[in-house]
């Protein structure tokens, strides 16, 4: 029953200047990418030179939507970083994601790469083979959405990050 009374309070707050939260919260949500990528350079010494396998262009995990994606954030920040961008998203054809990022990769492939990380946790990524992945290099896996097993990861050799915890 509150529901169409509470735009009103955030209009009126906005109006005299007292409504930041909103922003704050937007400003925070939208700097995550850049703490992430934090992480990641201090597990791998820097993003400089490094490669980073991206999971998911995605706005979310079975969904093809890129508007308000993270990942198009995280690919833009990465390479300003200096880091190659090897992006992965059964969503999209190869076509559709070089638009985004040059080099791709399929599961049935998984690149040499430093650092993973899984930005939309679609169904095609519960199968991973975590081993595998370390076996190819990978140092820290920084998972986006809270999705992953953090001993799994661990138990592979691999350090891990998560968002939110």
């Amino acid at each position: 029953h509150c529901i169409p009374v509470y735009p009103y309070f955030l209009i009126n707050a906005a109006e005299s200047g007292e409504m930041s939260i909103p922003l704050i919260s937007r400003q925070v949500n939208d700097g995550m990418a850049g703490w992430a990528l934090d992480r990641i350079a201090d597990a791998t010494g820097g993003l400089g030179g490094k490669r980073v396998a991206l999971f998911g262009l995605s706005y979310r995990e079975n969904v093809k939507e890129t508007a308000f994606s993270t990942g198009v954030r995280l690919i833009a920040d990465l390479r300003e970083r200096g880091a190659a961008v090897l992006l992965n998203d059964p969503l999209y054809t190869v076509e559709e994601l070089s638009r985004y990022a040059p080099d791709t990769f399929s599961l049935d492939s998984l690149p040499q790469c430093d650092a993973a990380i899984v930005q939309a946790y679609h169904d095609e990524y519960k199968g991973l083979d975590w081993r595998e992945l370390a076996g190819r290099g990978c140092k820290v896996v920084l998972d986006g959405r809270n999705s992953l097993d953090r001993h799994v990861i661990e138990a592979a050799g691999m350090a891990y990050i998560g968002m939110g915890r």
